[in-house]
Formats: C-alpha cells, structure tokens, sequence
C-alpha cells in the first residue's frame, strides 16, 4: 500500500507549526497583564478591583490552544471509539504559567508523532465504516457516501460545519487517493480521515468558522458551535456529544440560560469526573507520585500499588465532595471521612476495610485525618525517601491553596540542609537553615506551614514520636487574610485554611485557570468577580463556580486577536 505523500498530508500544519500554542499568557503581540500580583503569598486575596478593567475590555484574549495529551485522547475516544490513548506517545507537556499542562508549540518531533498517530488510527476507524457514517456505497455509490462521510465526520472532528472550501478539499484528496494512489473506497476516506486527524481544525482549541465574526462593542460573540466545543472542553475535557452538537445548530446557546442548562447537564454525568481527575492531578501535583521514592529499608511496605491507592484516593475523595457533596472548600480541608481499600486503610490505622476495591465514603474514626492535607498521597510528595520535608509540604500549600503564585526559585550557592541526625528534631535543623537571608525570606511562607503535618512520615504514617523526641506540630501561615494565623496541627492547620476567603478564592481561581488554560487578565475581572458572587452566595459551593464561570462574558466572548480585522 502506497503511502500519501508527506507534503499533502501535512499541508495544513505547515501553518499550524508556527501557531500560537498553550501558554495562554502571552501572546504574538505580548504579554498581558494578570489579575493578582501575590507573587510572595504575602495576603493580595482580592486582586484588583473591578474598576481597574474598562467597560469594552470586559473579556479575556482566546489564544489559539492545541489539544493537551488528556484531550487529544478523549476526543479520538469520541470521535472514533479509539482508546488506545495514543496521545501518551507525543512529546511531554510543560507547565504554562497558569499552572496546568500546556502543550506548546508544534515542532518537527510534534509532526512526526501527531502524523503517526493519525495514520494508526484511521487505518484501525476505516475497518468498520459503518460506525462512522450511515451510508451504504452500494446502493447509493461510492461519491455519494464520500462526500457524506467528509461532511458527517468532518464536522465532529472540526466541531463545526465545514465550509465549503474545506469539503471541496478534502473530497479532492479523496480523488487523489482513488486516482493517483489507486485505493480502494475504504483507502480513499482513509486518507481523509488522516489529513482531518492533522488539520488545525482538529488539533487546535479556536473553532473558527468562515463567517464573519458576531461583533459586540469592542468584543466579538463566540457562536453556538464554540460555545459547545468551549463547554465540552472545560467541563469534559473531549469534543461536543450530539445535544451539544444539536443545540448549537439550533441556536439554542445564544444565551446564559441555555449555557448554564448544558452547564448543569453536562456536570452531573460521569464524564465530568474524567475532567476534574485531569484538574486534581495538576493542581495538587499528583502527576509526581509515580515517580516517588522511598527508602526500602524504612519503607518496605511502600510500592507501586500502594502509590496507586494513594493517588485514587484523592481523585475519588475529590469528585465525591466536588460533584456529589456539598462542593465546598470548607469539605475538601476538613472532611472526616475519605476513600479506602485495605492497604490504605492499614496504612491510616482504620479497621473494616477490606480487600482491593476503592470503598467510601468511610469515615475515618479519629482526629489523626482531616481532608486533603493528611492524603497520604500529598505527604508523600512532601516527603524525601527518609522523612517529612516541611518545606516540600508547606511550599504545595502556599502556592496551590493559598497565595496562587510560584515562590521564587531558591537563590544559588544556599547553604546546604544538615543532614538527619538522631540527636536533634528535624524542626530545630530546619528553623536553623532558614534562620538568616536569603533563605529566610522564603522559608518563612512555607517551613511554619510544612511543620504543622510533622505528626506524618514520610508515606503519611501518623506518629507521635520523631525518634526519641516529642513532634511540636505548631505552626503559621503567614499573611492569611491580612493577618499571620498561627495553628497546631493538622487539624488546626485545615481548618484555618478552610476558614480563609483567601484560600476560597485561591480555589477558584485554580479552577478558572484550568478551564480557560491561561491566568486571568485585568480584562477578566467583571466574569470572575461575578463568577465568584455567585460561589459565595451559593455557600462557596464549587458547582456553581464552575457553572457561573460558564455565563460569563470571558467564555462567551473574547477580545479580538492582534492583527483580527473585523467588518
């Protein structure tokens, strides 16, 4: 079987390669501007005020995004009933600076792979054509179920009606695939297939369409078919299923109420867990567990398996307090009950719990566990392969949950650690090494937060005991709300955290980050302030965070591109 020439199959990512892509802070004119400046953690919980964005500026840019490994996966499952998760081959994704996988720009390695995966997988969705399109070739030829099978498929995996150009192209590379390569019907619309698997339109999150732009003032209105690709990507992390798709045809998301209603449909089913894994697992950087390490000599019982229980506790404690509980952050800090099977239970001392399977909610029966924070999963991040590392645990918790920004790489030529010994708390080694500038400066925002989870090892085994001395789990968290809040444990420290506006809104504005892949500008402060009145007024439920997001003029609108001529 002869293979279609490279220069065609790659015609329309030539353009794409030098795209705009992922960190969606900047753009090909510059930066923006973000809407805090909490860059030590110092207490700006409130940003600036609604004031500071003019009227006309009232949404953010909509950067040209390619689909992340997690989305690009979801949508071929979708599209084509693929769940070969063929994404895990392409290169890795960095972080972007709003704090969530960013995929960056198309480069050669890119092409290669993205070209690899289309080829497998249109050569596997060929084999049984029927489930792509009903169209039977012969009865009503071959031409025919072509042109149905471009227009049908094309606009799910584009997410929009194909313009009229784009269909004459991809059914004049059906002919050049018929004529010149000598395929058969099935060969013919594999080759389609393969060119719509490397087009923008697919790989990139910017479903522009051939008509012009619905201008609003200054803004310009996203279209139904962008609204449903927008939802469907925030809330599902995959393309539009058929209601989205009907809706947007029908006009039927012009305005809040209908988002909000697909909104709400599309956050109680089950494929909205899929999405707010994804966002769990960058967020508190489960991502890292795999990879952790642990002495066998100290930690013999510390395995793959058990890292794996682990981390589905957390996913599983997460989207029952987000989707089935009462969503608030309060719940998420504080909560007594979590996720178990028996070796995590052994592992938390909790008796009942047996065999493999994930159980819960179970309650947890002492004041040793209390939320997220005492996870094992998260002490075990925070955590060398020898003992608790309080500033690994207090940094997690000043930049994911309270301040929302990056503290500053340590300076070069520090002093080093001193090293374990039996004869001096770890407390005391670290307070000595953050003691003067310019270490202090810094530790302070994290070490007083990281000694308040000392009762924990470094697996997340509760003790009493660091050796021969008493563990002092007092601590601080440095400019919460206005003001240092001082604690004494674990206990202590959640529930000064879910007492905090500041860690409330740090919540929040993870969640718009993850959703719109970039910071929020000065342009996005009428949406988020509303977004978040309409959190608080709902008892800081999440859900309706999420929803409220949804309805705002930041997703239903955005700024012109630089460079857009609009009529």
């Amino acid at each position: 079987m002869r293979r279609l020439p490279n220069f065609v199959l790659l015609l329309a990512l030539g353009a794409a390669a030098s795209c705009y892509s992922g960190d969606a802070t900047t753009t090909e004119a510059g930066s923006t501007t973000t809407l805090t400046g909490d860059e030590g953690g110092s207490g700006d919980e409130g940003g600036s005020s609604t004031e500071d964005a003019p009227e006309e500026a009232s949404a953010g840019l909509m950067p040209l995004r390619r689909l992340t490994r997690v989305e690009y996966d979801n949508t071929v499952r979708d599209l084509l009933r693929d769940t070969t998760r063929p994404a895990q081959n392409f290169p890795g994704e960095g972080e972007g600076s709003a704090g969530f996988a960013s995929p960056g720009l198309v480069g050669s390695i890119d092409v290669k792979r993205l070209m690899d995966a289309a080829e497998a997988l249109a050569a596997v969705a060929v084999t049984d054509l029927p489930a792509l399109v009903s169209c039977a070739p012969e009865v009503e030829g071959e031409d025919t179920c072509a042109q149905r099978f471009t227009v049908e498929l094309g606009a799910r995996a584009y997410r929009r009606p194909l313009a009229e150009p784009e269909q004459d192209a991809l059914l004049e590379l059906y002919d050049l695939a018929r004529a010149d390569l000598q395929q058969d019907y099935a060969g013919g619309l594999r080759v389609v297939l393969q060119a719509m698997l490397q087009s923008p339109q697919f790989m990139y999150r910017w479903e522009l369409g051939e008509a012009a732009p619905d201008r609003d003032g200054a803004l310009v209105a996203l279209n139904g078919h962008e609204i449903a690709s927008r939802l469907s990507y925030f809330l599902w992390s995959t393309m539009p299923d058929e209601p989205l798709f009907t809706a947007a045809a029908a006009g039927e998301l012009d305005t809040p109420a209908q988002v909000e209603a697909q909104a709400r449909r599309m956050l109680a089913d089950p494929r909205a867990r899929d999405t707010l894994e994804n966002f769990t697992r960058q967020w508190l950087r489960l991502e890292n567990l795999p990879a952790a390490f642990k002495s066998p000599e100290l930690f013999p019982g510390f395995d793959d398996a058990l890292k794996q229980s682990m981390l589905a506790e957390t996913l599983a404690f997460v989207d029952h307090v987000v989707r089935v509980g009462d969503g608030r952050v309060e719940t998420l800090l504080t909560a007594t009950y979590s996720f178990l099977d028996e070796r995590l239970a052994a592992l938390y001392g909790v008796a009942g719990v047996v065999g493999p399977e994930l159980r819960g909610p179970v309650e947890l029966g002492s004041d040793q566990r209390v939320g997220l924070l005492t996870h094992a999963s998260l002490l075990t991040l925070g955590a060398n392969a020898y003992e608790p590392d309080p500033i690994r645990r207090g940094k997690l918790v000043r930049e994911r949950l309270v301040s929302c920004e990056k503290l500053p790489p340590p300076p070069p030529n520090i002093p080093e650690l001193e090293p374990p010994d039996p004869n001096k708390p770890a407390r005391e080694r670290y307070e000595q090494h953050s003691k003067e500038e310019p270490c202090r400066s810094c530790h302070v925002l994290t070490d007083p937060i990281g000694f308040g989870l000392q009762h924990y090892d470094a697996i997340g085994q509760y003790r009493l005991m660091e050796g021969v001395h008493p563990i002092d789990a007092s601590g601080m968290v440095q400019g919460l709300d206005g003001a240092d809040a001082t604690f004494e444990g674990a206990q202590g420290l959640a529930q000064v955290l879910a007492d905090s506006e500041a860690v409330r809104k740090c919540v929040a504005r993870q969640l718009f980050r993850f959703g719109f892949a970039r910071r929020e500008t000065l342009a996005d402060i009428p949406s988020f302030d509303a977004a978040y009145a309409a959190y608080a007024e709902a008892d800081y439920n999440l859900r309706e965070f999420i929803v409220a997001l949804t309805t705002t003029r930041s997703f239903r609108y955005r700024m012109p591109a630089e460079g857009e001529v609009l009529p």
